[in-house]
């Protein structure tokens, strides 16, 4: 009897074990699939093997108690032996009648090539994600500080490379010991404006050449969030009062469907009569307000838009125009900006989204008054209140750091100034370049509806695209924002997160522990019988080899049966019929055991 014991316990530690191996497995990257999938099948046909030995073997008892409790026939009898391999053995009724436990088992041991089959199943291949929050190379910011201390003369290096500016400047002499020096501002760096209208085309932040390698790694997307200070325009339509035009110059009053007042107040370049480098070809005293920033030009806007539900006609008569059209009018001021950036890089295309932006003072505080000329000496007649807050050369580091924001500022408004109109004679007249960024909808060539986001989104732009050049002096690394990076390789570690899409596997335990709960409760409840039918057979365990049939069937009175067989090895249809327990059972003679035969056991 320990052999059914230890083949049930063999059975559940090889179920148990499959489970363990396949908890092992689950949510780890597929390698070697087929391996994998081949040890699951030898852990399930260990599993298999083991519970169907153990009840083989309590089957097997309860064939011998069967033949103690009940009468069979001899066709019957065969077909217990020989259902474990014959599944014709249970077309015949009387087992079922007769011997119902010893059939439940062998109907379980037929079912048995089912745990093989389901229980690798539960173990597959799905693709994921795998996150993995970590830290990463090479990760830049922005920094404006450095522009407040740039010496034009001596620029930093880093690895014999200069750093750029984004401003230019003049000076008023060559000698620096001169008590007339200084230096003022020219214009926008060319490097600016080139990332600026590559930035302007592109309609999103120009990416630094191969920055996902550099900062994710082969193979891997990842993700990271910065935060620096620097210029942004927040705009309101709450001011339309003080606009230099109205909205009867607009679709459906006008003819126009954008007008960009944005240079009124513009630093004038140049400043003043002068030669090479920008020194002044008058004597000194030079004008007081030589290259002073007088005010930072506010950005007018009227743009007019379709009405919901509303398509653009293919002529504009006065009705149609009043039917489609709507106009608005919205300002921008340019302010210094905190910001939050989140970068995005999936399959190497670079994503950004500005994910907060805190306005906190404008860039310079003055209010521009139109129609007052300066006569100050300089060709800048801009006048602004209050000229207390004008910013001057010699207060260098605040001028050099408002030449910074103020250059930036020069790239967009250069890229949003001037018109776009209607006219069905003459046709589209564009006079803007904004007709080439995404602030304009080509199909129609009117601005996007939300205009007024989409030109705060375009500037940022721009100022994320700095990071394309990693010699501005505005670039950064993030995790030592003091520290310039120059062109980055490698740099300290900055927090990200790593993601890439890969195979692993993936267990269902709720399954193979549906598949092998069966099995087991099965064979436990199959040990239990087998034990059950050890003690019917007064304590002996059978089995069903040769010797032990023969054994058994030597009663004598199994002769009176014909066991010629004809030239098919079948025996005459009499014999199969006849019952026996131990022995035979001969009609209408003998001792009336309530069944209307009488049977004779063999010792």
């Amino acid at each position: 009897m320990w052999s059914i014991y230890i083949f049930f316990f063999l059975g559940v530690v090889a179920a148990i074990s499959h489970h363990a191996f396949y908890m092992s497995l689950d949510g780890t990257e597929a390698k070697q699939q087929l391996v994998m999938l081949r040890y699951g099948g030898v852990l399930s046909y260990v599993s298999k093997a083991s519970f169907m030995a153990s009840i083989v073997l309590s089957f097997r008892q309860q064939i011998w108690a069967t033949f103690r409790r009940n009468l069979l026939s001899i066709d019957a009898i065969d077909s217990l032996f020989a259902v474990m391999e014959d599944p014709t053995a249970m077309l015949n009724l009387e087992v079922f009648k007769n011997a119902k436990v010893a059939m439940f088992l062998a109907i379980a041991v037929w079912l048995s090539p089912l745990l093989v089959i389901l229980t690798p199943g539960t173990l597959t291949v799905e693709p994921r994600t795998l996150v993995n929050i970590t830290s990463c190379s090479s990760v830049t910011t922005l920094n404006f500080t450095p522009e407040a201390t740039w010496e034009w003369r001596n620029p930093p290096r880093i690895h014999d490379v200069i750093e750029l500016s984004i401003a230019w400047y003049n000076t008023t002499s060559r000698n620096v010991e001169d008590p007339d020096f200084f230096d003022y501002f020219s214009a926008a760096s060319q490097q600016v404006e080139l990332s600026s209208r590559i930035s302007a085309y592109l309609q999103k932040p120009v990416p630094r050449r191969n920055v996902a390698l550099d900062i994710c790694g082969s193979g891997w997307n990842c993700s990271y969030s910065i935060a620096f200070k620097g210029p942004g325009y927040k705009c309101s339509d709450q001011d339309i009062v003080n606009s230099p035009f109205t909205t009867s110059l607009l679709l459906p009053e006008g003819n126009a469907s954008y007008i960009a007042h944005a240079t009124v107040g513009d630093y004038a370049k140049p400043q003043i009569d002068c030669g090479e480098g920008g020194i002044p070809l008058q004597t000194p005293p030079y004008p007081e307000r030589l290259g002073v920033f007088r005010t930072d030009p506010v950005l007018w806007i009227g743009y007019s838009s379709l009405k919901e539900g509303k398509t653009k006609p293919a002529n504009l008569s006065e009705v149609i125009k009043a039917d489609v059209f709507q106009s608005k009018i919205f300002s921008c001021r340019h302010y210094e900006t905190n910001y939050e950036v989140s970068f995005n890089y999936s399959s190497q295309t670079q994503d950004t989204t500005v994910t907060k932006r805190e306005f906190l003072k404008p860039i310079i505080d003055t209010t521009f008054i139109p129609g007052q000329d300066a006569n100050d000496g300089t060709r800048d007649n801009t006048t602004a209140a209050p000229e207390a807050n004008y910013i001057y050369p010699k207060d260098m580091e605040k001028y050099k750091l408002t030449a910074a924001y103020y250059s930036l500022g020069a790239q967009l408004r250069n890229h949003i100034n001037g018109t776009m109109q209607f006219d069905d004679e003459t046709g589209t007249i564009t006079k803007t370049e904004a007709t080439n960024t995404k602030l304009f909808n080509l199909e129609t060539y009117l601005p996007v509806e939300n205009l007024m986001s989409q030109l705060q989104s375009f500037y940022e732009d721009m100022i994320l695209s700095l990071l394309s050049n990693p010699h501005f002096l505005v670039v950064a690394w993030a995790a030592g924002p003091a520290n310039l990076s120059g062109e980055p390789k490698g740099g300290p570690m900055y927090e990200c997160t790593k993601t890439r899409e890969r195979n692993v596997f993936d267990y269902r335990a709720r399954d193979l522990w549906l598949v092998y709960g069966t099995f087991i409760l099965i064979s436990f409840v199959s040990v239990v019988l087998g034990r059950m039918a050890r003690s019917q057979n007064s304590g002996t365990f059978r089995n069903d080899r040769f010797s032990s049939i023969v054994g058994a069937t030597r009663g004598p009175h199994l002769d009176h049966l014909d066991w010629r067989v004809d030239s098919k090895g079948d025996m005459p249809p009499e014999v199969g019929k006849a019952k026996i327990g131990y022995g035979l059972v001969i009609s209408n003679t003998g001792v009336d055991h309530n069944l209307g035969e009488i049977f004779f056991k063999s010792e």
